[in-house]
């Protein structure tokens, strides 16, 4: 019978007693776990414990290899710029291609730019020796690196290079006075400017080359700006106009003066300053 039919009383007691039954439901004692359940509770609890250790110390173990390898990338990338600069092109090949080698099992936090670096000073090491079909090779390598605005900008700049070294001049200058622009760096903007003032030079722009010139050595950078001096010298003697050469010499020895670690480009100065007094 629904509740519907039912009078009110008879509703009444049936609502009570369900109630009455549903209270009772919740009043019985639930039944207590076995011994050998507790263990396998206690069991799984553990095993979830070690587990989320276990986790915690392979993470561990992988930040501090991560780490060790980028300490090792950072001083390997020093060791190399170092022997660049010492002019150890060999040496800075041989380290570049065991770093590259290195990499292929171990992976640092930033990889790329370590890739980029150790192809792009390949390159620049074969071009200093002379060997324009490695320096292509591995500079090309560089490029297919994932690139930011500096690695497009220090690309750009060594693909001049590549071509001053095909005597390529017109090309390689088209391609630095737009690089030039964006060189933040006071002594690269000064190299920059004097290796534009050489391109126009080779190609018998002297007044162009003297405008690049002048910026370079207006930047009073060393040894960039005595360089500047000399080749103000050349065009001058170009033109000859072997006084103003002469004058310009003489403001590059000063400059050569103090500086302790250039004696050949002194000696190559005072030898050239007593060729143009023979001939004024």
């Amino acid at each position: 019978m629904s509740l519907n039919h039912m009078n009110s009383k008879d509703r009444e007691a049936f609502v009570k007693s369900v109630k009455q039954a549903f209270l009772e439901k919740l009043t019985e004692p639930q039944p207590s776990c076995s011994n050998d359940d507790k263990i396998k509770v206690k069991d799984a609890l553990k095993t979830m414990l070690h587990k989320k250790q276990s986790a915690i110390a392979m993470e561990k173990k992988n930040f501090e290899k991560m780490m060790s390898v980028k300490e090792y990338c950072d001083n390997q990338i020093n060791l190399i710029t170092r022997k660049y600069f010492r002019n150890e092109y060999q040496e800075v090949i041989l380290s570049c291609k065991n770093l590259l080698s290195y990499l292929t099992t171990n992976q640092p936090p930033e990889r790329d730019p370590i890739i980029f670096f150790a192809n792009f000073y390949t390159a620049k090491s074969y071009l200093r020796i002379n060997n324009l079909n490695s320096a292509t090779k591995f500079y090309k390598k560089a490029q297919e690196i994932p690139k930011s605005k500096q690695y497009k900008l220090d690309l750009e700049i060594f693909r001049g290079e590549l071509l001053v070294h095909e005597s390529k001049y017109s090309e390689a200058g088209g391609i630095w006075e737009k690089a030039v622009r964006e060189v933040e760096d006071a002594e690269k903007k000064a190299w920059l400017y004097h290796e534009l003032g050489q391109c126009y030079f080779e190609l018998k722009e002297f007044e162009k080359s003297r405008e690049f010139v002048g910026k370079c050595v207006s930047l009073n950078m060393e040894p960039w700006e005595c360089y500047g001096w000399i080749l103000f010298a050349h065009i001058s003697a170009q033109q000859q106009n072997f006084q103003r050469s002469l004058d310009e010499l003489m403001q590059a020895e000063k400059l050569v003066k103090c500086s302790s670690n250039m004696t050949e480009t002194l000696e190559y100065i005072l030898s050239t300053i007593a060729t143009l007094k023979k001939i004024k």
